[in-house]
């Protein structure tokens, strides 16, 4: 009872090993090796052309960002060559920065205030003032907060009365 089985196929365990270190196996895994290396380089080649692109992209980016902004603001545009390269660009960013830096430059910016229209305000003024709220407006404030199912808030929409 005490003895273990041992298989009878250690020959066949031995040909495996054997024959993963064959010379032929070697001469392929050789050609795998510069097939991935080869592939390596061609991908490596391809990410460098791609983040190549991507700076280009990103410069004329930045380029159409402030030159537009700068636009916007009446600035001369030759400003941009100061900005500095390390601030993230957008409208907002390169105003602040103008804005900053207008004293440097000799630059008067012009505080753009929307003309107020003091008629129309007295009017909106007058109507908030003389407006009331609709007549039985607290009654159905009521008749909501009272309700003790949908049906009866349905029935108060659709005008129905509770005292037919």
């Amino acid at each position: 009872m005490g003895e273990v089985a041992m298989s009878n196929n250690r020959n066949n365990w031995n040909d495996d090993i054997t024959d993963e270190f064959d010379d032929d196996n070697t001469a392929t895994e050789t050609d795998l090796l510069k097939q991935l290396r080869r592939l390596e380089k061609e991908q490596s080649k391809k990410i460098k052309e791609l983040e190549q692109q991507l700076t280009g992209y990103k410069v004329k980016e930045r380029e159409s960002t402030v030159q537009s902004v700068l636009e916007s603001m009446g600035v001369n545009p030759k400003i941009a060559r100061f900005i500095p390269q390390d601030i993230e660009v957008n409208s907002e960013t390169v105003e602040n920065w103008v804005k900053e830096n207008a004293d440097v430059f000799g630059i008067t910016l012009e505080k753009q205030e929307v003309p107020q229209d003091l008629a129309t305000l007295r009017q909106i003024d007058t109507i908030a003032a003389s407006g009331q709220t609709p007549i039985g407006m607290d009654d159905m404030m009521l008749r909501i907060d009272q309700a003790t199912d949908a049906s009866e808030i349905l029935a108060m929409i659709n005008g129905v009365s509770d005292d037919n």
